[in-house]
This record gives structure tokens, C-alpha cells and sequence, in this order.
């Protein structure tokens, strides 16, 4: 008797599997990636390690941004530290580059190439990060948009 039971059990488990694969996928219940939108540049003292925006070393006014013409840039307080974020509204695949000065002494040169994703599904196609050069050096950027910079 215990197996008729057993086995009527593991049917109706079998059967409440059944996989229908021609209905559309419900992404309103995925959590997924954002498209990149922003970049998160801190700027550390290279004598003392300290955050200069942190420490009042640079304000918002030192900083001077060029690129295109959309770009803006502002000071967030994130994480407990302050970083410069930069967007741009014309971000899509491509090649982005952009000058940036802190101070009187420090320039920088950011190449940001962005490409999509790709695959299928619903986290799929969306906008990263393929690589960030900044004056040359490469920056690991694809899955944290914040770096690290030194300045005088």
C-alpha cells in the first residue's frame, strides 16, 4: 500500500514540473544590472592615502571636465567617502574620452568603451563597461563603476 502512495506522489511531483517553453518569460520579477551610468572616480592622495574631496584638499570648483558636450559631473557623498561621478546622456556603444583636471597639477585622460551585454533573456543586452584607460592604465571597471585615482 506504501508503495502505491509512494508512487502517486512522486507522479503528481513529476507532473507539477512539466515545463511549458512557449509562454513568454515574466521579467518583471528578474532583478537585473542597470545599464552603466555612471562612473565613480575617488581621488586619493598619493603622499598620505587620504580622499582629497574628503579632506577639503579639492572642492567641485578645482575640477575641470571636457569631453562631450553632455557630459556633467558632480560630488557625491557614497560609502561614507566623496567621489566625483561623472555621466554623460549620450552613453551607448562606443568610445568615449574626456580630459580632466584637478588642482594645477593634475591631469588625466579617460578613455571609457562601452558595449551591450549581449545574450537573451531578461538581464540580457544591457550597457557595460568593456574597459576604462586612464592615462593608459587600464582600470577594472565592468562590474564596480568606482576607481581610484592619485593626485599631487
Amino acid at each position: 500500500m506504501y508503495e502505491v502512495y509512494f508512487f502517486l506522489l512522486l507522479l503528481l511531483f513529476l507532473n507539477s514540473c512539466k515545463n511549458d517553453d512557449n509562454r513568454e518569460l515574466d521579467c518583471s520579477t528578474a532583478l537585473c544590472q542597470a545599464n552603466f551610468a555612471a562612473l565613480y572616480v575617488e581621488f586619493i592622495d598619493r603622499e598620505n592615502d587620504e580622499n582629497v574631496l574628503d579632506n577639503g584638499t579639492y572642492t567641485i570648483n578645482d575640477i575641470d571636465l571636457e569631453g562631450s558636450e553632455s557630459v556633467n559631473f558632480e560630488i557625491d557623498n557614497t560609502l561614507d567617502k566623496q567621489y566625483l561621478v561623472i555621466t554623460d546622456s549620450i552613453w551607448e556603444i562606443g568610445s568615449y574620452e574626456y580630459s580632466l583636471t584637478i588642482g594645477n597639477t593634475n591631469e588625466f585622460k579617460f578613455v571609457l568603451n562601452l558595449e551591450r551585454s549581449g545574450g537573451e533573456g531578461c538581464c540580457s543586452n544591457i550597457l557595460i563597461a568593456k574597459t576604462l584607460e586612464v592615462n593608459g592604465d587600464s582600470k577594472e571597471v565592468e562590474f564596480d563603476p568606482i576607481i581610484s585615482v592619485f593626485v599631487e
